[in-house]
């Protein structure tokens, strides 16, 4: 069975006053306890979950808690047995602050703890034992008010090593100095939790409009018992059967990470509750949080659910810079400055040019290095094509569960609101095949706004939420991908043109840093016969059908999975498959009424290369 998933008994707590405040002041556990799940809106599988093999409740055992706590603190006292009254500094604190009943009962439980305040047994004394039967609370209340803990990774050289972390009573980091001093001191007794970061985009608990979200699992949690101080490994009490959870939103990406409660922020206490206290994250609060605010919808729309096709990283986002492009992306320095002074300029530029160029590769390489690091968090990849509609990307009528129609903002729309509620920070909206749709009809008037000169002007358009007038901020930059050998596509028309700056992506046979590249995977002979075939057929493609339509490089940067260089054998058999499964079927496309003869003709020179003649 699944673990339980309501709330704690602290958050439960001011809910108490509230209920006892709206059944007169005073009424029996039973009274009280309904009311509270009434108003917190508990499922009937949370409000039903058995206390381990007791006939009573798990929620039921908590509000007796709950209550337990409240009369420690004076709000509320149990004049008769089973029955409970709430008192006037208990109305005073129902009509205020919450969290201020939360730091009373914590504050009062700190004194306990330490001595200051003698604790009262529960155990046989009729004023606490009325409804709570003995059970000794102390491991669920020190969850509850747990102030820190540690969230770390499991990933060791690409394997998870979190079932032989939690069979060994380990934990060990697969770096070997990085975080050694804040391992260090990781006290005994300390909580420590396993996770994984990860982007999930079907089956979640609210409508993420088929963006992918930023989630993260709790794999499993348990108490540091020995710290060697070495720096690497703990002694860790793993929680045994414990069942993975997912939270969303607020995730931690890198491999360790403390987290410690913070008054001003409350999300780090609730994920310090979901993780120990088995609390049910709220999802509406986050989605009511002003970075995520518009973004997504607390209503999951009727539908297909795919699979999330999860992809787990350990990883906060790396530095990138001007010299990583360089060093990935076949770009001299006076090409790389053009291309940046170009974007900065108009805000907007389409990366153009013949099949394998590296189009998409570089143009996502290009935000990260002006973001200067990999923040994926801030690029949104859309591809456009001949369906591609105005309510896609701007606003439109969507069907909802009870077969009406809300309207609800585009991809484009939400993403210029996540820009705007960050707007220290760079954002990209890369499109590509962005000359497969109507561009004006699915921009409408946000093909106004997006121009550079009339950034942060209002658009007049009626968005999600009643809210009429939109502007695109200066911080999101449009990154589009064309090829300009497909013939199916039609001219652009002017009015995208004169907004847009057009850079010509180039093939780099001609490049000495991919001779070198190709150099590392392969004999140098080979790659330079290879390189020289391709410089002979891309000329022959210019001369008989135009620039447009020669051959990219990225179609020899897909190498076999293992590492290190080919051998010569290997060489051959991997270049006869590109040139027969993908040059020779582009070809036929370009000269569709040629024989088969001709075709061979013309990569001649790569099939000698392939067969070993040369």
């Amino acid at each position: 069975m699944p673990g339980f998933t309501g709330p704690t008994h602290l958050k439960m707590a001011p809910y108490v006053l509230q209920a006892l405040q709206e059944l007169g002041g005073k009424a029996p556990y039973a009274d009280i306890d309904q009311r509270v799940i009434d108003i917190m809106g508990l499922s009937n599988e949370v409000a039903s979950f058995p206390h381990g093999d007791t006939s009573r409740t798990e929620i039921a055992y908590r509000l007796a808690w709950a209550r337990t706590d409240l009369k420690k603190v004076g709000m509320i006292d149990n004049p008769s047995m089973g029955v409970w009254e709430i008192k006037p500094e208990g109305i005073e604190a129902a009509n205020g602050d919450s969290s201020e009943v939360v730091k009373r009962i914590r504050a009062m439980r700190a004194l306990e703890r330490t001595g200051s305040k003698s604790s009262r047994a529960v155990e046989g004394d009729p004023e606490y034992s009325v409804d709570l039967d003995g059970l000794d609370p102390q491991g669920s209340e020190s969850l509850d008010s747990l102030e820190k803990a540690y969230f770390v990774g499991a990933s060791i050289d690409g394997q998870d090593k979190t079932d032989e972390f939690v069979e060994q009573g380990t934990w060990r980091c697969g770096y070997e100095a990085k975080y050694a001093d804040q391992i260090n001191r990781i006290e005994p007794g300390d909580r420590i939790v396993i996770k994984a970061t990860f982007t999930r985009k079907y089956n979640l608990p609210f409508d993420n409009h088929g963006e992918n979200v930023s989630a993260m699992r709790i794999k499993a949690r348990g108490v540091v018992r020995y710290n060697p101080r070495d720096g690497k490994t703990l002694r860790v009490d793993w929680e045994k059967g414990y069942e993975p959870r997912d939270w969303y939103f607020l995730t931690l990406r890198q491999t360790f990470y403390l987290i410690e409660r913070d008054l001003e922020d409350w999300k780090r206490g609730a994920l310090l509750d979901f993780a120990f206290a088995d609390d049910v994250q709220d999802i509406e609060a986050f989605l009511a949080d002003p970075y995520w605010a518009g973004q997504y919808d607390s209503i999951v729309e009727e539908g297909v659910i795919e699979p999330s096709g999860d992809v787990e990283e350990e990883e906060m986002p790396g530095a990138y810079n001007a010299e990583d492009f360089l060093r990935e992306v076949f770009m001299d320095e006076q090409e790389y400055a053009k291309l940046v002074s170009l974007l900065e300029r108009k805000g907007n530029v389409i990366l153009q040019g013949a099949p394998g160029t590296g189009k998409t590769f570089a143009a996502r390489r290009l935000a990260w290095s002006l973001m200067g690091e990999q923040a994926d968090t801030r690029i949104r990849f859309v591809q456009f094509h001949q369906n591609t509609t105005y309510e896609d990307m701007i606003v439109g009528y969507r069907p909802t569960e009870s077969g009406g129609f809300d309207l609800r903002n585009g991809v484009f729309t939400r993403f210029c609101e996540q820009a705007a509620n960050s707007a220290s920070k760079k954002h990209f909206f890369i499109i590509d095949e962005i000359n497969r749709a109507n561009v004006s009809k699915v921009m409408g008037e946000m093909l106004v706004a997006v121009e550079k000169s009339h950034r942060a002007a209002i658009v007049d358009v009626r968005l999600q939420g009643g809210r009429n007038g939109f502007s695109v901020p200066d911080n999101v930059y449009i990154i589009g991908m064309m090829n300009t050998a497909d013939r199916s596509i039609a001219m652009m028309d002017y009015a995208l043109r004169r907004r847009f700056a057009f850079f010509e992506l180039e093939p780099a046979f001609g490049r000495e840093s991919l001779l070198r590249d190709l150099s590392e995977r392969m004999p140098e002979d080979f790659a330079r016969i290879l390189v020289q075939e391709m410089i002979a057929l891309n000329a022959r493609i210019e001369n008989e059908r135009g620039r447009a339509y020669r051959i990219g490089h990225s179609y020899f940067l897909s190498f076999p999975s293992s590492d290190g260089a080919m051998s010569e054998d290997e060489c051959r058999v991997w270049l006869l498959s590109i040139v027969e499964y993908e040059i020779v079927p582009l070809l036929r496309e370009y000269w569709f009424d040629a024989s088969s003869d001709q075709i061979k003709g013309y990569v001649r020179g790569l099939l000698s290369l392939a067969s070993g003649e040369r």
